[in-house]
């Protein structure tokens, strides 16, 4: 793999960890937040976690045009470079958003123009894997064999939430 090309792939990915890093810190809170019922924070959450992306798209589609400079960013590049990338993902445990990521930075650089499936992921590089199994379950079954109030008192009573 040319270096460049190779150089362009590794500085998406990095992109995507630091965002991906950042959203993680924001989502930390989200728990303590609402069960304080600190409702402004939660908004400025939600919105700090939107911008987010769009500013880390935005930071590394810059540096990407500093480390490309003036050279062409024809077909056959970004045809490495995506195959590069995609190199890079397996066994990645977020690569579906990783492989978004990528599209974005390429549209922010192209400005949605020149969009054509084989420089984009459309579907995503990886075989599909297993699927993980949860740490917690993802659903509970209830039944109102003691009535509505027990039933309520037991979904209540089964959430991980302190209120004050």
């Amino acid at each position: 793999m040319p270096p460049r090309e190779s150089l362009i792939a590794h500085t998406i990915l990095q992109g995507f960890d630091a965002q991906y890093g950042r959203f993680l810190d924001i989502t930390a809170g989200a728990q303590q937040r609402f069960e304080q019922a600190e409702w402004q924070a939660v908004q400025h959450a939600m919105k700090a976690r939107i911008h987010l992306y769009d500013h880390h798209v935005r930071l590394v589609a810059d540096q990407l045009r500093v480390l490309n400079g003036a050279a062409s960013w024809d077909e056959i590049f970004w045809l490495r470079v995506k195959d590069h990338y995609q190199s890079l993902l397996p066994g990645y445990p977020r690569h579906e958003i990783a492989e978004s990521f990528f599209n974005s930075v390429y549209c922010r650089l192209h400005g949605h123009t020149d969009l054509k499936p084989d420089r984009l992921f459309i579907f995503s590089s990886q075989s599909q894997t297993a699927p993980v199994t949860p740490l917690r379950p993802l659903s509970r079954h209830y039944q109102p064999e003691r009535g509505w109030r027990a039933l309520v008192d037991q979904v209540l009573g089964d959430l991980p939430l302190t209120f004050r």
